[in-house]
């Protein structure tokens, strides 16, 4: 049932975008593991998402019941989750796996939607740019769940 969400929804937006020709998608798909390395790397260097990772560990490990009040907290959704599902993603998307495909479609929208929230520009480029190829090489991935 889930797949099928996922296709219609997929197929709405490659209707309502200009598309991509089969080789563009193709080498845009190779390149995705790539991709979702480097977003761990930059976010991990450039964007203090290392920092934020120690600091929540640290109150874990003082309090293990903050986990719960971590969950609900935009921090954890916006900031920390997007590049453990883009490292998460990498040897999938290696293998063309639809599930990696998947993880790194959730961490892109969930670094999107920080980015609106934010109003960081560069960012809501970036993530806008990533999602419309990424969308648009589903079929890359989808014989392969």
């Amino acid at each position: 049932m889930y797949t099928n969400i996922e296709r219609t929804i997929v197929r709405q937006f490659t209707a309502a975008v200009p598309p991509l020709q089969r080789e563009q998608r193709a080498q845009f798909a190779m390149s995705l593991p790539m991709l979702a390395l480097l977003s761990v790397v930059l976010v991990g260097l450039l964007g203090g998402w290392l920092r934020a990772l120690i600091s929540v560990v640290q109150s874990l490990l003082i309090s293990p019941a903050l986990i719960v009040a971590l969950l609900l907290t935009p921090l954890f959704w916006i900031e920390i989750l997007p590049p453990i599902l883009w490292a998460l993603s990498f040897f999938p998307l290696r293998e063309r796996r639809l599930r990696g495909w998947r993880l790194f479609v959730a961490g892109t929208l969930l670094s999107f939607v920080g980015s609106l929230l934010s109003l960081q520009v560069i960012g809501i480029l970036f993530g806008a740019a990533i999602l419309y190829f990424t969308l648009q090489c589903y079929d890359e991935f989808a014989w392969r769940s």
